[in-house]
């Protein structure tokens, strides 16, 4: 949504959450973001830097923040944050910044987008062959951008000239991002769950509306890896953050509104479907059946 201030920031941690089995809609994220605050305030936005992280804890998501470190060249600052994204996208994070918008004014970010994939070129190029590595991210509007590093980083003035691409990383600041690593398991029980939904977007959210939209029909579908054919899985739904656990999952199947048993021998992958409203949280979580 563009409408209040623009609703990038929780368009990011949704599409992150999907990926680890969890839907929301921007309205409740934005909540968990800024509790109390009217939506129609600037404040209520989830940003960077500022309630990221707080808002993805609520949603039982584990996340760290890029810090920067001072006393470094533009040059070396830039190659610092890209080692970063680069490490924890190997690691299975993902990782959501804050890039600049060309024809915008902001001097730290007009826009936070997920990034995608970071590819490294393998080509030297003076010992900085990171500026020839390839980053992917959404736009958070269905289109998938990409480009070097060497193409990317602009300061503000560059990132506005004619012959710029439409989102640039920013130089010459601070860098802004935040890597969610996972869903919160304190006992490392979970295994993978990725969510598809049936539309890309929610109904249109009207500017100074204090309420969301009316919700429309979505069809989800519910993946679950299963890492070993040799033991059975309990796959958990819940509706609310409130009552999702971060241990001891099976003792708390109470909290689930629905939940499903995976046989062994079920096969590498395991679908559910399901149908809610764009307005639903729909939360999954799936551990072996032996686990507390």
């Amino acid at each position: 949504w563009d409408a209040n201030w623009g609703y990038c920031g929780e368009t990011s941690l949704i599409a992150a959450g999907m990926t680890f089995g969890q839907y929301a809609s921007q309205f409740t994220v934005r909540a968990l973001a800024s509790p109390g605050l009217p939506q129609v305030q600037e404040a209520s936005q989830l940003l960077l830097g500022v309630n990221d992280k707080a808002a993805a804890r609520v949603m039982h998501l584990t996340v760290s923040q890029y810090n920067e470190s001072g006393g470094l060249t533009d040059r070396a600052r830039a190659a610092r944050f890209v080692s970063w994204m680069r490490d924890r996208i190997a690691e299975g994070a993902r990782v959501v910044l804050g890039v600049y918008i060309k024809g915008s004014r902001d001097a730290e970010y007009d826009h936070i987008v997920p990034a995608v994939d970071l590819v490294a070129s393998g080509v030297e190029n003076g010992g900085r062959s990171w500026l020839n590595d390839r980053l992917s991210f959404s736009d958070n509007y269905g289109r998938l951008r990409a480009g070097t590093f060497r193409s990317l980083f602009r300061d503000r003035r560059g990132a506005n000239v004619s012959s710029a691409p439409p989102y640039s990383i920013p130089s010459r600041v601070n860098h802004y991002a935040v890597a969610i690593a996972g869903v919160a398991d304190r006992e490392r029980v979970t295994i993978p769950v990725m969510l598809q939904a049936s539309r890309r977007g929610e109904p249109e959210l009207a500017d100074g509306v204090l309420l969301p939209p009316t919700p429309e029909p979505l069809a989800i579908r519910a993946t679950v890896l299963i890492p070993d054919q040799n033991q059975s899985y309990n796959l958990y739904r819940y509706d609310d953050f409130s009552k999702v656990p971060e241990a001891s999952f099976n003792a708390a199947a109470a909290n689930a509104i629905q939940s499903w048993v995976i046989p062994a021998h079920s096969g590498a992958t395991v679908a559910f479907d399901v149908d809610v409203l764009t307005s639903d949280t729909a939360v999954f979580r799936a551990v072996p059946s032996t686990a507390l």
